[in-house]
């Protein structure tokens, strides 16, 4: 299911970086329709992504649709009064909740934890993020809906600040994943 919302997520942000929130703010942009035609797959694909925006330019709506006018996907997006993002609403066709993500902050503005519901707003999956005295991310913990620890990234940092390892534990604690970055000054 994480991997639902992150597959999700991350076409959402392919486009909100095309232009930026400030450009679109800026500019007083509504919404943004884009044609896409796309046969990188061996296959021919046509399909319409609708988007809204707030007068700030955040991404509070995005529908996407299929050659025939399917809905593809459809997601709502609310926002804090500091711009980050607060909840993720995954729709069905009909508008129907299919799932949800709330993202916490603390008072500083800090991401705190993600909560992914699904359709019955029933708990899946939580992400609960720790950092450092420098607000550097020093690991993400990820967890069921029933609490058990599914797995556990861990960032650790050189002494510039800058980040030199990034591993991922499963729930036994055993390594399943690692990167190391080397920088060259």
């Amino acid at each position: 299911m994480r991997l639902f919302f992150l597959l999700l997520l991350t076409s959402f942000f392919h486009f909100a970086y095309t232009q930026s929130r400030t450009q679109i703010a800026d500019r007083n942009i509504k919404s943004l329709v884009q044609q896409i035609h796309d046969e990188r797959r061996n296959a021919s694909q046509d399909k319409l992504i609708e988007t809204r925006f707030d007068k700030k330019g955040n991404v509070v709506e995005l529908i996407e649709y299929s050659q025939d006018k399917t809905v593809l996907k459809w997601e709502k997006h609310t926002y804090n009064k500091k711009n980050q993002e607060t909840g993720t609403q995954i729709l069905d066709a009909q508008g129907k909740q299919i799932s949800r993500i709330e993202t916490v902050f603390d008072k500083l503005g800090t991401k705190t934890l993600e909560l992914f519901y699904l359709a019955n707003d029933s708990l899946d999956e939580k992400n609960v993020f720790e950092y450092n005295a420098f607000s550097d991310k020093i690991a993400e913990i990820n967890y069921d809906g029933k609490g058990i620890i599914k797995s556990k990234t861990i960032y650790a940092y050189d002494n510039k600040g800058l980040i030199k390892q990034k591993t991922i534990l499963n729930a036994d604690n055993k390594v399943i994943y690692s990167r190391i970055y080397t920088y060259e000054y």
